[in-house]
């Protein structure tokens, strides 16, 4: 048995699925990188160029399947998309719902967007001087989809969505929506503005990023078609 671990990114993830086919290693465990394990261990670099290779070998619909996989965050849909990876390569569909993994890819799908739809109706957001902060605790990761959705809501607002559970946060500072690494406690009754902001600097040094690592974030067709849809 072998566990691959990958860095905790989409881009890390659709490495990790890419390493696994080309070296035909049958029933791996992905693992994120800061989850410990006592099997034999791969730990996976992310690929030059992986996002590209994945749109010559799969279509844009199933990209956007296995980007809500790896939203569900747990192992067992790794694992299924990685079945579904190598299924898709031989038979050029996922159609088939007889397949059991295929069937859970769809459920794994419905379950991450009722959540995603659910904190977009009851996020609460709470007002820090001129900063909005709202803190929550989701199953799946849905801290991507929030940034975009409430970058558009909140335009001219500075704010910072906190998922606890996985210590990152969604930070939007003078119109830049990056995802950061953050495992500090704030409290809304004492921080003023200026601590906030210096506790979130301090944790995710806000800097200009690189144009390559920019066009390596993946973000979902549906994404931009329903921020469209809501600036109408």
């Amino acid at each position: 048995m072998v566990n691959i671990v990958f860095e905790d990114s989409f881009e890390g993830f659709l490495s990790a699925l890419y390493w696994a086919f080309k070296n035909d290693i049958k029933n791996p465990i992905f693992l994120k990188a800061k989850k410990p394990s006592l099997f034999k261990t791969v730990k996976v670099q992310i690929e030059d160029d992986i996002l590209k290779k994945f749109k010559q070998m799969l279509d844009e619909e199933t990209i956007e399947l296995f980007y809500d996989c790896f939203c569900y965050d747990e192992e067992k849909a790794f694992s299924d998309t990685y079945r579904s990876f190598l299924f898709y390569l031989e038979y050029k569909h996922l159609k088939d719902v007889n397949q059991d993994f295929i069937r859970n890819l769809i459920y794994y799908r419905k379950s991450v967007n009722r959540e995603r739809h659910k904190y977009i109706g009851f996020l609460r957001f709470h007002q820090v001087d001129n900063i909005l902060y709202a803190k929550f605790e989701p199953k799946h990761f849905v801290l991507d989809y929030l940034g975009e959705f409430f970058k558009r809501r909140y335009k001219e607002e500075n704010f910072v969505i906190h998922d606890v559970k996985r210590k990152k946060a969604a930070v939007y500072h003078e119109k830049h929506l990056s995802i950061e690494a953050f495992d500090k406690e704030i409290n809304i009754e004492k921080d003023t503005y200026q601590k906030l902001w210096k506790a979130f600097f301090e944790a995710v040094t806000i800097r200009e990023r690189s144009n390559a690592r920019l066009q390596n974030h993946y973000a979902p067709k549906y994404f931009r078609k329903y921020m469209i849809e809501f600036d109408n």
